[in-house]
């Protein structure tokens, strides 16, 4: 159930060569050098600080960042955070893929000062479990809102299936499946999540159990505010170790604050 679901990927057929020399013969190789420097440019918007490039059905890029530059915008198109990291921005649309908008994955570790998710299909935020796990790494503000899910997928807006010293800080989330934040040992359990936490957060009220904890190591919210959920604000597994849980304020789940908490503008199209 904690595994990440996604669409078939799609393959790309090599386009077929010249049969002999000349004019027709120099346009094909300006075609394939033009086609390669369009690759190298794209894997260059990937958001990895090792190049990983993530493949999606028809991924589009909205911008094309300078070398160096600290901004990633994607469509359609998961960030994939393996490595080091410093950026101030990672702003993700997710209408079509099903996928996670984020992944946190092996090494990711460092800071990244804004993100921002609009999706319609699956998981805000994936911290994944295997390898030498995400650590270190610190989301300084943002948002994520699901404003609808992908048939049955069980979406969280973040689920940390492992990881270890993450820090959410002034996050607001609003998704429709599970949970907004789900801390639960998943993947092929690398570790327990450790020291995960959200920090000065709001997590809205649409997902079934707005803060679930489940098995963790000193993981969870702190100075938070917790709207209630369809059922429930907090659930709490007995694999919840040392459970953070400091200056939390849980509101009602109609409470007038939670109607809007993270104020995307996002359109569906």
């Amino acid at each position: 159930m904690l595994s990440s679901s996604g669409l078939p990927r799609r393959g790309v057929n090599p386009a077929r060569g010249p049969r002999r020399l000349g004019a027709t013969h120099v346009r094909g190789l300006a075609a394939f050098a033009s086609a390669a420097a369009a690759a190298v440019l794209l894997s260059a918007c990937s958001g990895s600080s090792e190049e990983a490039v993530t493949t999606a059905s028809e991924p589009v890029t909205t911008s094309t960042p300078e070398p160096g530059s600290k901004v990633r915008i994607l469509q359609e198109r998961q960030f994939l955070c393996r490595g080091r990291v410093d950026l101030d921005l990672v702003r993700v649309t997710m209408r079509s893929t099903v996928d996670d908008a984020i992944s946190l994955d092996e090494n990711c570790s460092g800071r990244i000062g804004r993100i921002e998710v609009d999706t319609w299909t699956a998981d805000g935020i994936k911290v994944q479990n295997h390898g030498k796990v995400a650590h270190d790494l610190v989301i300084e503000s943002g948002y994520v809102k699901c404003h609808d899910i992908a048939g049955e997928y069980h979406q969280d807006g973040i689920q940390a299936m492992g990881g270890r010293s993450i820090t959410f800080r002034n996050l607001r989330i609003d998704c429709l499946g599970n949970a907004n934040l789900f801390l639960a040992e998943g993947g092929l359990g690398a570790v327990t999540p450790t020291d995960v936490v959200c920090e000065d957060c709001v997590l809205g009220p649409n997902s079934g159990q707005t803060l679930f904890y489940a098995d963790s190591i000193r993981s969870g919210a702190r100075g938070t505010t917790i709207c209630t959920g369809r059922f429930r604000a907090v659930r709490v597994e007995p694999g919840a170790v040392e459970m953070v849980s400091d200056g939390n304020r849980v509101l009602p789940h109609d409470d007038p604050s939670c109607r809007d908490v993270t104020g995307s503008k996002a359109s569906s199209r």
